[in-house]
Order: structure tokens, then C-alpha cells, then sequence
């Protein structure tokens, strides 16, 4: 009954929001020149980070600036690299938004192409491609979790093995407004490794996909609990980095 129901309930979104007719970000109908759905317009608005940003945690960088930022010059993260497409502004922060809250599942095939273009990039040698999950009752209540919605259409894309590997065990409250130091706090412990997985995941190089990447709290958590339990290297990458200032 439970897959009936979704199964109707993607039909009446599909409808709804009928893909690659309009702009993800604008909702003007799209033309020839259009990039993953979205349009001249809008993309030129978009500040995506392709060449100039922090080779740590892929915060947009000014030209020729060094190559880590300030936060990373003072932080010790236990994954290698993290890249973000976006710098989260403009439309594509409302996109997003709309992404998570507005029920707007299916974007995530159009900010996949972007995460895998994003991807080809890199020198990443990665084994197998999970996400950072949402505790129970807040994907309950959002109906989906949309991490895991990118990794899967980005596993969709470049073929790379998809692995549920953590749990989120604590309902944190929103990492929103919160500092650096609190939102370390805020999610210490928060996870667990799913026990069927272990074996999966020694001496992987594994790929963590998230939304937004603001200060790196939740992404350096899942990282420490994946080396623990054997994983060889962590990679981050999210859709759009959000502000990285000195007092976040």
C-alpha cells in the first residue's frame, strides 16, 4: 500500500512540476541555451566555485588568494577534500530551499548533474558514495531526506556503488544561527554506523554528499565515524558552501 502510495503521490508532483520544461530556480520556461535546467538568467546569478577555492574545505576563494582558507588554517578535519558547486546565495540558495522544505523532491536529478560534473573534475578515487542522514522523525516529517536523494541520482549518473553506512541516532536541534563551536557540540555523537555495513567499508575511499557545507561540524562527524569503524579516505561534497566567516 505504502508504494502505491508514493508511486501516486511522484505522478501528481510530476504534474505538478513537470521536469526540464521550467527554470529550477526562476520558473520561467526553459530554452535551448538553458544548463541542467536552469536558465541564462538565473545561472548567471549562480556564484559557482570551479577554480579559485579552499583546497580543504572548497569555501569560494578571492583571486589569487592562498589556498586555504581562515577557518581551515585553524580547524583539523578528518576527511581529505571537500568541493561545493555553489556558493550558497542568490537563487540557487532559494532553489535549494525549496529543494528541502517545499517538497520539491525531484530537483535532485538537476543538482546531481551538477555535483557529478563537479566531481570529473577532481582526482578522487572513490569507492563507494553514501550521504549524511536525517534522524527519523524530521525525514518523517520533510517526507524524504535530500541528501540522499543527491547521491542517489549522483550514483545514478556515474555508476559509483550507493551505500547507506550511518544512522542519526540524536534529534538535534537545527544547526541554523548556531556557532562553531555549537554546532560541534550539537552533533558529537549524534551518528552511529549501520553494523551490516562494516566490512563494506574497510579500506574504502567513500564519498559523503550533503546539501549545504557550512562550517564542516556534520561532515567531520560521519568522517571520524566512517575511519573508525576501517574506511581508508573521506571526500566531501555538497551542492553549495555556505558563508565561512571567522565567528561561524
Amino acid at each position: 500500500m505504502k508504494k502505491i502510495l508514493n508511486k501516486l503521490k511522484n505522478i501528481f508532483l510530476d504534474a505538478l512540476y513537470p521536469k526540464h520544461i521550467k527554470c529550477i530556480c526562476c520558473g520561467e520556461e526553459l530554452d535551448r541555451n538553458a544548463i541542467y535546467d536552469i536558465c541564462p538568467k538565473c545561472y548567471d546569478d549562480c556564484h559557482i566555485i570551479y577554480r579559485n577555492h579552499c583546497i580543504r574545505c572548497g569555501a569560494p576563494m578571492p583571486d589569487n588568494s592562498s589556498s586555504v582558507c581562515f577557518n581551515c588554517k585553524s580547524t583539523n578535519f578528518d576527511f581529505v577534500g571537500c568541493r561545493a558547486c555553489f556558493a550558497y546565495s542568490g537563487k540557487i540558495r532559494s532553489a535549494i530551499y525549496k529543494f528541502k522544505y517545499k517538497h520539491q523532491s525531484f530537483l535532485a536529478e538537476s543538482f546531481a548533474r551538477f555535483m557529478t560534473k563537479l566531481y570529473a573534475t577532481t582526482d578522487w578515487n572513490i569507492d563507494l558514495v553514501t550521504y549524511v542522514p536525517l534522524h527519523p522523525k524530521r525525514e518523517k516529517t520533510r517526507g524524504y531526506n535530500q541528501s540522499k536523494l543527491l547521491a542517489i541520482e549522483f550514483c545514478k549518473i556515474t555508476k559509483l556503488p550507493f551505500l547507506d553506512t550511518t544512522e542519526r541516532v540524536a534529534d538535534t536541534p537545527s544547526q541554523t544561527s548556531k556557532t562553531r563551536e555549537e554546532r560541534i557540540k550539537n552533533v558529537k555523537d549524534a551518528f552511529i554506523i549501520k553494523k551490516e555495513i562494516k566490512s563494506a567499508i574497510n579500506n574504502k575511499n567513500i564519498l559523503v554528499i550533503d546539501d549545504v557545507y557550512t562550517t564542516g561540524s556534520t561532515a567531520n562527524e560521519i568522517s571520524k565515524l566512517l575511519l573508525k569503524y576501517g574506511a581508508k579516505n573521506i571526500y566531501i561534497l555538497t551542492l553549495a558552501h555556505g558563508e565561512n566567516k571567522k565567528d561561524i
